[in-house]
């Protein structure tokens, strides 16, 4: 396999482009940011489409989560809020496998969205999906897939805040020394205990007022590579490995088992979709993870490090198999 080590400079710019990659900021292309506009414009070929409302006592899915729920492959829309879909995203797909009115699966997903972190969170997005009636007692699924865009470590420190540390000061803001200096993310604070800090109240509302609902936490795609430490990213045809990257896969490892954890001590399901992709991550041989400028989703992909259109469909098969209905 062609495997090469970024040279610092080339480095540097491969980790300037992922700025809006796992964690773009929602005050950015959220829900109201300045720049949501030129978003819609660049990535949707038509207006804003109205959100539907569900049908009366609530919808059957209902779908919280991010960049890596709402998709990052052409077409996109947005919605009243801003908020960013692929039509190819896995909550999309979920809906034509089940056979279902487009009104019965909310995607309430949002860029930049997280836990409990500044910008959008899952409360706003509970709030979203209750101002379309979706919450009730016709609903029997709930997915969460959030994560990717918390501040763990410290007030403002995200995995995107620590690439952007990282890229613009590749000598002191990587690696080990990123982290003791508060400029890269700690591995080691992405934890169960935090995970359920930060979703318990918004699950306790949602099992209150969706009392016949199966609640489950949903993983991300396997993005670290399957052997060494740090990230790689496809970059043309070359796989590159991004030096002092370590922290950021750590945290992605750290993620999962904090999910996993999370749901077993709120006894809710868990959809293991990291495994599921398991030697499809960055940089192998059937990499199911975009990259840049790699052809692909035939170069349709916005960013990088998410899910090609493939790893959408798994993830939508491994959330059917697990639905309560």
């Amino acid at each position: 396999m062609n495997i090469r080590r970024l040279p610092t400079l080339a480095a540097a710019l491969c980790m300037g482009t992922l700025l809006a990659s796992t964690a773009a900021p929602a005050s950015a292309i959220g829900s109201s940011g300045p720049d949501i506009g030129t978003w819609n414009r660049v990535t949707t070929s038509s207006q804003n489409r109205p959100d539907v409302r569900a049908p009366e006592g609530g919808a059957k899915v209902l779908v919280f989560g991010d960049s890596h729920t709402g998709g990052v492959t052409l077409p996109m829309y947005a919605d009243t809020r801003g908020c960013l879909h692929s039509t190819r995203s896995w909550p999309a797909q979920l809906g034509e496998t089940m056979g279902v009115a487009a009104n019965d699966v909310i995607d309430a997903s949002c860029y930049g969205a997280s836990l409990a972190a500044e910008g959008q969170t899952l409360a706003d997005q509970v709030r979203y999906a209750e101002a379309l009636g979706g919450l009730g007692h016709r609903t029997t699924d709930i997915l969460i897939q959030l994560g990717s865009n918390d501040d763990w470590s410290l007030p403002g420190l995200t995995m995107f805040t620590s690439q952007k540390n990282c890229a613009a000061d590749l000598l002191g803001s990587c690696g080990q020394r990123g982290i003791d200096r508060g400029r890269f993310i700690n591995p080691s604070a992405v934890t169960a205990d935090s995970y359920v800090a930060r979703v318990k109240p918004v699950i306790d509302y949602l099992r209150y007022y969706a009392p016949e609902a199966k609640i489950q936490l949903v993983s991300y795609v396997r993005f670290a590579p399957e052997n060494g430490r740090d990230m790689c990213l496809k970059v043309g045809p070359l796989n590159s490995v991004i030096p002092e990257s370590w922290p950021l896969a750590d945290s992605y490892r750290n993620l999962v088992v904090a999910q996993r954890e999370a749901a077993r001590q709120l006894n809710l399901g868990f959809v293991d979709v990291d495994a599921a992709t398991a030697g499809h991550g960055s940089c192998s041989g059937d990499s199911w993870v975009t990259g840049m400028l790699d052809g692909s989703d035939h170069y349709r992909n916005l960013l990088m490090w998410h899910p090609t259109e493939t790893a959408n469909w798994v993830t939508a098969d491994q959330v059917k198999r697990n639905l309560k209905s």
